[in-house]
C-alpha cells in the first residue's frame, strides 16, 4: 500500500507538470514510454461516445491519466471519478483540470453513482480476485467498458 501511495504522489507531481506544459503550449506534453498512445486511445474512446455528458469511472487510476488530455479533445462534457483504493484523501483538488475529477477510496461511494464508461488499466493486476470482484460488485461496470494499458 505504501508503494502505491508513493507512486500516486509522484504521479501527482507529474500531473502538475503536464497541466502547466499544456496550458502554455498547443501540443500536449510528450510522456515517456507508451503513455502518449494510451492517452490518444483514451481520447478517441471518449470522443466516440454519443452522450451529451459522459460520467467516467477510472477504476484504480490516478490524475496523470487525465492531466494530458487538454489539447486532444473537448473535455467540457466529461466528469471523472477515480477509484484509488490506497488514497487517504481526495487529492484531485491539488491540480487544476478543466473538467470535474473526484478521487475516492471507498468503493461503497461508487454504489450511489451511475457511470457511462468504466476504464480499467494497469492497476487491475494489483486488485485481488479482480474478475470476481468486478462481477460481484456489478455497480463498477457501466454501459461501456474500456481496458487499456493492461499487463
Amino acid at each position: 500500500m505504501k508503494n502505491w501511495q508513493e507512486y500516486n504522489k509522484n504521479n501527482l507531481n507529474l500531473s502538475k507538470k503536464l497541466i502547466k506544459h499544456n496550458k502554455l503550449n498547443n501540443f500536449n506534453y510528450i510522456e515517456d514510454l507508451f503513455y502518449n498512445h494510451i492517452r490518444d486511445l483514451l481520447a478517441l474512446n471518449i470522443s466516440l461516445s454519443n452522450k451529451n455528458s459522459l460520467k467516467i469511472l477510472d477504476y484504480g487510476s490516478n490524475l496523470s491519466t487525465w492531466s494530458n488530455l487538454k489539447n486532444k479533445i473537448n473535455t467540457d462534457t466529461i466528469e471523472v471519478t477515480i477509484f484509488d483504493p490506497f488514497s487517504t484523501e481526495n487529492y484531485s483538488k491539488e491540480v487544476e483540470l478543466n473538467f470535474p475529477v473526484n478521487v475516492i477510496s471507498n468503493d461503497k461511494d461508487l454504489k450511489s453513482k451511475k457511470f457511462d464508461l468504466t476504464i480499467f488499466s494497469s492497476s487491475s493486476q494489483y486488485i485481488n480476485n479482480f474478475y470476481q470482484t468486478v462481477l460481484k460488485e456489478n455497480y463498477i461496470l457501466s454501459e461501456q467498458i474500456f481496458f487499456i494499458a493492461t499487463p
